[in-house]
């Protein structure tokens, strides 16, 4: 996972970006040691020339009102063109490094993840190659922080009963409507006393979904309701649509680097936004 001589140079616009987002939102929220987010990021970048020049991984962070967090994501999607041994050998990287950035996280904080699914799951991702594996990370500073584990699904078919059975939920207890829906994500949140949620994106359209959360106990936590702007949405535009408050100093931050907003979500009646 070390990065090559010469790419945080030549090829890391989207790393430096994630690090002045890091060191802004730190400044501004009070959120100490941003050196410990900023070498998470730099384990996460992979260093393949063809990953980088073809913008197959990239940064995202979140906003949610009234809270100062720490919210990113670190996307990377295997490229489908290439040849079956070079997409293996990158997401074995993948794998490791995301084990590896996991570990250092569980050091930093003192905290410890439920390591026998995670394993499972990052099986399950070599086994599935078709569905590319993402890692996010949330944090600030009244609790500790929580991993985040994606599988981008695009509503392609998705062994929904046999991911359950990894992560010891009751398929049986799900309502029917989640066996035929299409999914444009599923994915895991590990929480720093190693229990797990189980998260489902089903699909309402090809840009609007839903978000449904479930316990480690099989119940529904919490429902979210999201929309993916195609090609994203300047602060300009994203003010037009019934829209959170963005603090001034964000949103001179997205302006001023050109940035754009990707998702709008709603749920417990707070709103967000993912930018990048």
């Amino acid at each position: 996972m070390k990065l090559k001589k010469g790419y945080l140079n030549d090829y890391s616009m989207n790393l430096r970006k994630a690090k002045n987002t890091i060191e802004l939102l730190s400044g501004q929220w009070m959120i100490p040691n941003p050196d410990i987010f900023i070498g998470i990021i730099e384990k996460l970048w992979i260093s393949y020339e063809s990953a980088i020049k073809s913008n197959t991984q990239n940064f995202e962070f979140s906003f949610i009102e009234g809270e100062n967090k720490i919210r990113l994501n670190h996307l990377f999607f295997l490229d489908l063109q290439e040849k079956d041994k070079i997409r293996q050998e990158k997401l074995k990287d993948r794998i490791v490094g995301i084990f590896l950035v996991v570990n250092e996280i569980e050091k930093r904080f003192e905290v410890k993840f439920n390591k026998s699914i995670l394993k499972k799951l990052l099986l399950f991702a070599r086994e599935n190659k078709d569905f590319s594996l993402q890692f996010g990370l949330e944090y600030d500073i009244r609790v500790k922080p929580r991993v985040k584990i994606y599988f981008s699904i695009n509503a392609k078919d998705f062994p929904l009963r046999h991911f359950c059975r990894l992560v010891n939920f009751d398929f049986e207890t799900l309502d029917s409507v989640f066996l035929t829906s299409k999914f444009d994500t599923v994915a895991v949140d590990f929480f720093p006393d190693e229990t797990f949620s189980l998260k489902l994106y089903p699909l309402i359209s090809p840009n609007d979904g839903l978000l449904m959360r479930f316990s480690d106990k099989n119940g529904i936590i919490s429902k979210k309701v999201w929309r993916r702007f195609q090609g994203g949405l300047d602060v300009e535009n994203f003010r037009k649509i019934n829209f959170p408050i963005i603090p001034v100093f964000l949103q001179k931050y997205i302006i001023k680097n050109k940035m754009k907003i990707f998702y709008f979500c709603t749920e417990n009646n707070k709103k967000s936004f993912y930018f990048r």
